[in-house]
């Protein structure tokens, strides 16, 4: 899967489950854990979630 595309079912996964942990995600993506790190990073540097030790959830937006 190429990296954009990965990022993205990111976020829908995070969406749909809240949060999750980099194990997790790494599981579900067949990725290794530092894939998921950098990609966390990546979506954490551009303000669409949230980051805690061992995981991630997504950034809620007021309606």
């Amino acid at each position: 899967m190429f990296r954009e595309k990965r990022r993205t079912e990111i976020l829908n996964y995070l969406q749909q489950h809240n949060s999750a942990s980099v194990n997790e995600l790494a599981e579900f993506f067949s990725v290794t854990k530092e894939t998921i790190r950098a990609d966390l990073r990546f979506l954490f540097s551009k303000g669409l979630i949230n980051k805690y030790h061992g995981g991630a959830f997504i950034v809620k937006t007021p309606n």
